[in-house]
């Protein structure tokens, strides 16, 4: 069988790909996995804020190009100090 450190004698053709996602092994977890959840919730949630941005930004911009709605002005941002 071939490995990825180093080349493989005869190239390669007894190489086959394994399974993408692991296969359940019977075994049963110790514990509630929370740091998994935990980041496949912030994951989540940072997705749904940067994709209702982005989605929010081409609506505009649609409607904008079509006239639907117009543009607002920029309003000049404070002095410093202010």
């Amino acid at each position: 069988m071939c490995s990825a450190a180093g080349p493989c004698p005869g190239g390669c053709r007894g190489w086959r790909a394994g399974p993408v996602l692991p296969l359940p092994d019977g075994v049963s977890a110790r514990r509630f996995p929370i740091v998994n959840v935990l980041l496949i919730a912030a994951n989540l949630a940072f997705f749904a804020h940067v994709g209702g941005f982005i989605f929010g930004w081409i609506v505009a911009r649609v409607l904008t190009g079509a006239g639907r709605i117009a543009p607002q002005a920029r309003q000049p941002a404070p002095a410093a100090g202010s």
